[in-house]
């Protein structure tokens, strides 16, 4: 645990789920972008509202809307019209609480608060403690 003192790494960057639909609709386009998809802003459908996806199930989205758009016959559905159902069929997470545990050790462990998302920049030490113990058993 020396790496935790202060001075061996002075910030500790927490990484999160998008917060907002404009940062899932950018991580969509980032993966894509990875997965070598050929993907633009005007693909990506209406996102289901509310719903909260990391990175690891955008990438699987996209990978299953792929496959489905390859497999499909001459004349295809556009890659959007596919998108849109794979959200519509997409199941998030069932893990919430051991996700929610995840998050904040992270928030926990941040050096920085810029780098916190606007729920935790104002939980209190104590709230943010209660909070991990309280989902600390969903691990």
């Amino acid at each position: 645990m020396d790496l935790k003192r202060q001075g061996r790494l002075d910030v500790h960057i927490p990484l999160f789920p998008p917060q907002t639909s404009d940062e899932t609709r950018a991580l969509l386009l980032s993966v894509a972008r990875k997965l070598k998809l050929p993907l633009d802003d005007s693909d990506i459908p209406p996102l289901p509202e509310g719903i909260v996806l990391g990175g690891n199930e955008i990438e699987g989205i996209l990978v299953r809307a792929l496959r489905a758009y390859e497999l499909l016959p001459e004349p295809r559905s556009t890659l959007k019209e596919i998108l849109g159902k794979v959200f519509g069929e997409v199941r998030p997470n069932a893990h919430t609480r051991k996700l929610e545990y995840m998050d904040l050790v992270a928030v926990r462990e941040c050096t920085d608060s810029r780098f916190l998302p606007p729920r935790y920049r104002e939980l209190s030490p104590e709230d943010l403690e209660q909070r991990i113990e309280e989902t600390r058993r969903f691990v």
